[in-house]
């Protein structure tokens, strides 16, 4: 596959060098995505490409993060998911650096230096080797999204709990000591795959995909929703802390069903879901590259002050359910919300979620002000996205969301007080 523009490049073609082509478009090139090549280095000539933004690098042969990249003069966005690098270092990348993934690789160290990106808003570490985090990372004061599940932490990265803007964080599949014993999983049927007839696939995202399927028990069927996984590591995190956070969750009226575990016939780890209705639609879109950690939305959406705070019951609902499991979802987005035209919604995707058993009490609420905090961000992002549309919104709704994404971290309420605040003014907008 090859997809050459002058500020778009896309090669697929098992490439072990870069093109001499892709300078032709040197003062004109944004983006440079050359995944699922057999690249291994990078040429000097790439800081030439002055207007270079966003290099991808995904599912290549790298076992080091070449030098070049801190040359580049307007690089922000880096890839190399899934390839070998055991070492990162901080000075071979460019200190504007916006986002970061290097998922699903070897690295076994995060040096103190890396606190030197400021401006970082992204960064997806699941799925590497980091034994400790550095104190130093505290100088990371505009990290938003932060990944660091399925390493060998020793620890919970509790360095993070107090970053200024982070808002969605997760950290499960590690080496804590300590945890409940109790595996919800464990009570989760085993469904054979000869049981699971996949109809047609509903969505794709980056830990696997949805589908519609057909389950066969004794001499009756019935429409429930598949979860395929696309391999052990996810973007997020491990599959089976996804299945086993959902599933110690269950019982709330927010919160999707689950009907048990499955096995595709190429193994991969398969999650059965009562099948929510198709009038239930994706509250947004998710965040693009140039907003980053921000939700996007369809140009038409809008949202009155009652919308708004109805989503904002239900949802900090659902948050305090996780809580008092002591699950934290870590990925709390407009697009990670099911909404009918009803107005009941679901909370989905538990792919980021945490497991806060291991943590103390008091580590337990910094968390808490940490889900506030992306709380605050959708209620921020649905006013926003009424403003576009000509809606106002009440100005007490922003007050809230100000104070859930306060930059002192214990100065935010509980989502307990934050729920009954919304139902205050609820109560205002329907009377």
């Amino acid at each position: 596959m090859r997809d050459i523009s002058p500020t778009v490049i896309r090669i697929r073609e098992q490439l072990d060098r870069i093109p001499d082509e892709v300078f032709d478009h040197r003062e004109t090139l944004e983006l440079l995505d050359l995944s699922n090549n057999r690249l291994s280095d990078l040429p000097a000539e790439l800081s030439e490409c002055s207007r270079l933004r966003i290099l991808f690098l995904s599912n290549n042969q790298f076992s080091y993060i070449p030098e070049v990249l801190a040359a580049c003069p307007s690089l922000d966005t880096i890839a190399f998911k899934s390839n070998q690098i055991s070492e990162l270092e901080p000075h071979h990348l460019p200190e504007r650096l916006r986002w970061l993934m290097v998922t699903n690789n070897r690295i076994s160290t995060l040096h103190a230096s890396f606190g030197r990106f400021s401006k970082l808003r992204k960064l997806a570490f699941a799925g590497n080797a980091l034994e400790s985090i550095p104190e130093e990372i505290g100088g990371c004061q505009s990290l938003e999204l932060v990944r660091f599940s399925s390493n060998r932490l020793k620890r919970p990265p509790v360095e993070l709990f107090d970053l200024p803007n982070l808002a969605w964080m997760s950290f499960s599949g590690n080496a804590y000591p300590g945890g409940s014993p109790d595996r919800a999983i464990d009570r989760l049927p085993l469904i054979g795959a000869a049981s699971v007839t996949r109809v047609k696939q509903i969505s794709a995202g980056a830990s696997g995909t949805l589908s519609l399927a057909r389950l066969q028990g004794g001499q009756s069927t019935r429409d429930v929703a598949l979860k395929e996984f696309s391999g052990d590591i996810t973007s997020d995190g491990n599959a089976l802390d996804e299945v086993e956070l959902h599933a110690r969750c269950l019982g709330h009226s927010n919160i999707i069903e689950l009907l048990g575990r499955t096995r595709s016939t190429r193994g991969d780890q398969g999650l059965l879901m009562e099948l929510v209705p198709p009038s239930y639609e994706p509250l947004g879109l998710p965040p693009s590259l140039e907003t980053c950690t921000r939700d996007t939305f369809l140009e038409a959406s809008k949202f009155s002050s009652a919308q708004i705070a109805s989503v904002g019951i239900q949802v900090a609902g659902a948050l305090e359910h996780l809580l008092s499991n002591h699950v934290s979802h870590g990925d709390l987005y407009a697009h990670n919300i099911l909404a009918s035209a009803t107005g009941h919604l679901y909370v989905c995707d538990f792919g980021a979620a945490s497991d806060l058993s291991v943590l103390s009490s008091e580590e337990r609420v910094r968390v808490e002000h940490i889900e506030t905090c992306a709380f605050g961000r959708l209620l921020e992002d649905m006013i926003r996205q009424s403003s576009r549309t000509g809606v106002d919104t009440d100005s007490r709704i922003g007050e809230l969301a100000a104070v859930c994404t306060h930059s002192d971290v214990a100065a935010r309420p509980r989502l307990s007080q934050v729920k009954a605040e919304i139902e205050k003014l609820m109560g205002e907008f329907t009377a």
